[in-house]
């Protein structure tokens, strides 16, 4: 069965510390690879973004990726999120007193890969 795998493009595609009016810097070492062997395995690789889509466009050519669709909506054939900013739930997380409290502990004190540098 093919996925439709849904990727940010701010910190997960191109390098990204914070917005600073709209500059775009260059791809996170490894992505283009990743994005090509997602591709080589039968999956579409969507990039989802609140940046303009031309602006991504025109960013994703000027670094040779492949044609890939963009979006800034959540679509219901996306299989998997890729995001600089998500957090993995899972119903086992809240089942019980002790794992809400840590779930919630790491929830807010979360922060992204860029945060971190």
């Amino acid at each position: 069965m093919a996925r439709t795998i849904a990727i940010d493009f701010d910190g997960v595609i191109h390098t990204y510390k914070g917005w600073r009016k709209g500059f775009l810097d260059v791809p996170i070492p490894g992505i283009l690879e990743f994005i090509k062997m997602l591709q080589e395995r039968g999956a579409e690789v969507v990039v989802f973004t609140t940046r303009e889509v031309a602006d991504v466009q025109n960013w994703l050519e000027l670094y040779d990726f492949p044609v890939l669709r963009i979006t800034n909506e959540k679509l219901k054939e996306f299989s998997v999120f890729i995001d600089d900013r998500a957090v993995v739930f899972h119903p086992a997380f809240v089942a019980q007193v002790t794992g809400r409290e840590q779930y919630v502990n790491a929830i807010m004190h979360f922060e992204p890969h860029w945060r971190d540098d």
